[in-house]
């Protein structure tokens, strides 16, 4: 089995309630994606340790660098 990349993907939602207040969410999704001979494509989310840290992107960049794959951001 093989890692390829570390996907990593960061956007906000606005939810506006009957009374006009809005309210925004960031939201990230974090995986590293791979292939194995045997069973094919795979992703292993790391979303929930990834956004326990301040600064989730550079978590995210410094783990892939870390294990030797491309880091890909997408927005």
């Amino acid at each position: 089995s093989e890692s390829l990349y570390l996907r990593y993907h960061k956007w906000t939602e606005t939810d506006t309630d009957s009374d006009g207040n809005s309210t925004t969410r960031t939201h990230y999704e974090c995986e590293i994606h791979g292939h194995s001979d045997e069973e094919g494509e795979w992703e292993l989310d790391i979303t929930s340790m990834v956004e326990t840290f301040d600064d989730s992107k550079k978590m995210a960049r410094e783990i892939a660098k870390a294990i030797g794959i491309e880091f890909r951001r997408e927005r």
